[in-house]
């Protein structure tokens, strides 16, 4: 839509985009990026190795819409191989990482977090330089950028998940002449799907019919504006077989799960890393504490009731229990 409107657009580094031919007697799909690359060179397998040329080389006579997309943080870690100390400064060192309760704590795990943490420094740090080269161009304040992950992070109990640890990501807005507010948290509820329609609304243009979202433009007025009050997520088949949804609103997540006969225990990525083997050790030795069992556990609940709140890593839950029942009641049938 932002190409057919006269925008120059370009997807540089991981995207999983597919094309295939119109049917019969229907008009062919419009191109969607006049630009499209890897983003990896020699040197970097990271994804964002040609962001800063994208950026330098577009056309200056026409605005401009990038999807810059990133292999960090995927495992298998190639930051720690790659990495550039003039560029990137001293590595995370393993002792100073934060361990999450599902996870053992264990210099194996804490190794691995440690390079998820320089695989984020790395991103990092090509977004800076982006964000230099839109100076220079004098067009930083004129540009929205988002910095956003599109979900959990690979470690077991995280990525695929419905929990918080799945699903909460960091969303970062940056746009000096559209923003009025400057290092503002919002704690106001918004959805991946609202992406679009805000980005169409910032170019002066309507969502797509299609489109389930809404804009977040309020937000840039009022960190306290309220766009929705409720959000809601879904766990389909992610190399192993799983049917969720979840709901979440008014500081409380509502789960319901469609094969709990099988465990929720991640991706094919998690799976096999040195965080998920330390835990199969403990549960082989049945060393598992309760927050650790739950990676594995089968069947899993039917529905499960959390308050973020009071229970940020989502351990306890309330769905037998007779407080908020309104709350739990008001959710459930959100999700029919």
């Amino acid at each position: 839509m932002l190409r057919v409107a006269g925008y120059y657009t370009a997807l540089s580094g991981k995207h999983h985009m597919k094309s295939a031919a119109s049917p019969v007697g229907e008009p062919s799909q419009p191109q969607a990026f006049d630009h499209v690359d890897r983003g990896r060179t020699k040197d970097n397998s990271g994804g964002h190795a040609n962001w800063v040329q994208v950026t330098r080389d577009r056309p200056t006579d026409q605005p401009f819409f990038f999807w810059f997309a990133s292999n960090d943080a995927h495992r298998n870690w190639d930051g720690d191989r790659q990495w550039n100390v003039k560029r990137y400064g001293p590595m995370h060192r393993p002792e100073d990482v934060i361990v999450p309760p599902f996870l053992s704590d264990d210099p194996e795990t804490r190794q691995d977090l440690a390079s998820y943490y320089n695989e984020v420094t790395r991103f990092d740090n090509h977004v800076g330089q982006v964000i230099t080269e839109l100076a220079g161009q004098g067009q930083l304040d004129n540009t929205l950028i988002f910095v956003m992950a599109d979900n959990g992070r690979p470690f077991p109990r995280a990525k695929t998940r419905l929990h918080d640890s799945g699903m909460k990501t960091a969303l970062v807005a940056h746009w000096p002449n559209g923003i009025k507010l400057r290092g503002v948290t919002s704690s106001s509820l918004v959805s991946a799907v609202d992406l679009a329609p805000t980005i169409l609304g910032v170019a002066g243009m309507e969502p797509a019919e299609t489109m389930q979202g809404v804009s977040m433009q309020p937000l840039f007025d009022n960190a306290k504006a309220v766009i929705r009050r409720v959000a809601f997520s879904e766990h389909n088949w992610h190399d192993y077989e799983a049917h969720g949804r979840s709901v979440r609103g008014d500081g409380f997540l509502f789960v319901r799960n469609f094969r709990p006969q099988f465990s929720w225990q991640g991706p094919a990525d998690s799976v096999g890393s040195p965080s998920h083997q330390r835990l199969q050790a403990l549960r082989d030795s049945k060393q598992l504490t309760a927050a650790q069992r739950d990676v594995f556990l089968a069947p899993r609940p039917e529905t499960e009731f959390y308050c973020t709140a009071t229970d940020p890593h989502q351990l306890q839950n309330l769905a037998n229990s007779p407080s908020d029942t309104q709350e739990r009641l008001q959710l459930s049938k959100l999700l029919g």
